[in-house]
């Protein structure tokens, strides 16, 4: 009788292990990569290189950059918010700029704002760390990358406003 404990004690686990599996398998299966809330148009890896091909002012100097990394933050509706982080001299100086994108199209930019945002909602309201938290010139208007235009940002208490740059 301690056999058939044990033969069905393994199939009962083994059952387990390959339910498990199958569980992993198919979140893998629903998120690229398994990382949650993959971008539905660009991804950061597109991002770099799409940025050297089009010669993008952005990366100009980046070969002598001790590292340039690419963020995804959020998407909505077609837009995609991507960030850019350079480390550049001998001082190890961080540079960081925002990105947005329409599709595969590069719409414009915030470059060397004070920090990354924390994310994008659903509805495109970027959010930041509190810290960052957006000073803007209307403070009844939220930064969301759905907006037609875009004002300076303002982040934080003392960091310097940075214009956005359109692409075209």
């Amino acid at each position: 009788m301690t056999s058939l404990k044990h033969f069905l004690l393994c199939c009962f686990c083994l059952m387990l292990s390959s339910q498990a599996l199958a569980e992993v398998y198919s979140v893998l299966q629903e998120t690229p990569d398994g990382v949650k809330n993959q971008p539905k148009w660009v991804t950061p890896e597109w991002t770099e290189r799409h940025l050297y091909a089009i010669r993008s002012p952005l990366m100009k100097g980046s070969h002598t950059d001790h590292v340039v990394s690419l963020y995804y933050f959020g998407d909505s509706g077609t837009r995609t918010l991507i960030g850019l982080e350079r480390i550049k001299g001998d001082d190890y100086l961080q540079y960081f700029s925002l990105l947005l994108f329409d599709k595969k199209t590069l719409i414009g930019y915030y470059p060397e704002v004070a920090s990354f945002p924390s994310g994008v909602d659903s509805t495109g309201i970027v959010t930041f760390p509190k810290l960052y938290k957006p000073r803007l010139e209307d403070q009844k208007k939220a930064f969301s990358i759905l907006a037609e235009e875009f004002a300076p940002l303002c982040l934080g208490k003392t960091a310097p406003c940075v214009n956005w740059v359109p692409a075209s």
